[in-house]
């Protein structure tokens, strides 16, 4: 009898502690009845709101009814979380329920909840091939959302497998643009230099930049280049160019030396004039200023706004001194730009 009294003892202090909870699959949590009713309450309710606007995310936005009962399931969750998470988990895992009902429970168990057994179960989900596409997308960029870095794996397992829908693992590479992890790099690296849909190149390209920046790696800066000397596709030329934005923020003169020789010979200039004000060194505001003088008006309004981002107030004296030169639409945005800057 008393070992029986001691095992549901420590049962009962291994289901209280949240860092035990964590540790186990969300479908082997206890269960609170009375908070389940609630929530399928709430969840039918839900659902009833999100078929009238047809599974429409934006539309649902302007259901004040349907955004009132999802405040108030989030508020029980707030309230209840180990209660409620194990009842949000068995909707948006039922596939006879609305879709977008379903998206709802998992921004709910992604975002709001903040557990790693939530963090584990979506990324169970994303590399589930049977399930629905849509889902599997929009659950990946919810991970990304939540930058924790234990969904990396998951991440990485679904962009690897180029069996998945070209829409799941584009959203797989677009989580790594919030999520920063060194994992994640060479497998970004591989479909920038691999990948056969341009699109993911792009994406891929882009969570590079993100984490170059992040870690100030400036050994991808040799295959950037590369990559971009070869590349035609516009898409991925632009997010490529981003990605040296990045690494000549972190003080890479390779990047930065790329860029201001794109600029002198013209190429991808619109692209290219952005990064040199964000990278803002005195040679990039050199290169800038000579574009502001540019024949083009739109050079010169791209390298306006560009000189204004750097801060720099000699350089930003020569763009109001050159206001003249504008047409009055042109005229009128950089004025607003100047004034912004004069604030900060």
């Amino acid at each position: 009898m008393r070992r029986i009294i001691f095992l549901v003892l420590m049962l009962n202090v291994f289901f209280l502690s949240g860092e035990s909870l964590s540790e186990l699959p969300i479908d082997k949590w206890p269960r609170d009845r009375r908070i389940d009713k609630q929530v399928k309450r709430l969840a039918k309710k839900i659902e009833f709101h999100c078929k009238l606007v047809k599974g429409d995310y934006g539309a649902f936005g302007w259901d004040i009814v349907g955004v009132k009962l999802l405040y108030k399931l989030g508020d029980l969750l707030e309230k209840y979380p180990e209660k409620v998470i194990p009842s949000l988990y068995d909707i948006a895992m039922d596939r006879g329920r609305d879709r977008l009902l379903r998206n709802f429970m998992w921004e709910g168990l992604i975002i709001n909840a903040k557990e790693k057994a939530c963090i584990r179960a979506a990324g169970e989900f994303i590399n589930n091939k049977t399930e629905d596409e849509y889902l599997r997308a929009n659950v990946a960029e919810l991970l990304g959302k939540a930058k924790d870095t234990s969904a990396t794996p998951y991440l990485i397992q679904v962009m690897e497998d180029k069996s998945n829908p070209e829409r799941v693992r584009w959203c797989a590479a677009r989580a790594f643009i919030p999520i920063r992890d060194r994992r994640a790099i060479p497998c970004l690296l591989e479909l920038v230099q691999s990948e056969e849909n341009d699109d993911i190149r792009a994406i891929a390209a882009g969570a590079l930049g993100s984490n170059a920046y992040a870690f100030k790696d400036t050994n991808i800066t040799r295959f950037i280049i590369r990559e971009l000397e070869e590349e035609d596709n516009w898409k991925v030329r632009m997010m490529e160019i981003e990605c040296l934005g990045c690494l000549g923020r972190v003080g890479d003169r390779r990047a930065t030396r790329l860029l201001l020789e794109l600029a002198r010979k013209k190429k991808d200039l619109f692209h290219v004039i952005k990064e040199l004000g964000n990278i803002g060194t005195p040679e990039c505001k050199e290169v800038l200023l000579q574009l502001l003088k540019d024949e083009d008006e739109s050079i010169r309004f791209f390298a306006a706004k560009a000189i204004i981002k750097t801060g720099d107030k000699e350089a930003i004296s020569e763009v109001e001194r050159s206001l003249e030169r504008f047409s009055s639409g042109h005229r009128e945005v950089i004025g607003k730009a100047l004034k912004e800057a004069k604030k900060e």
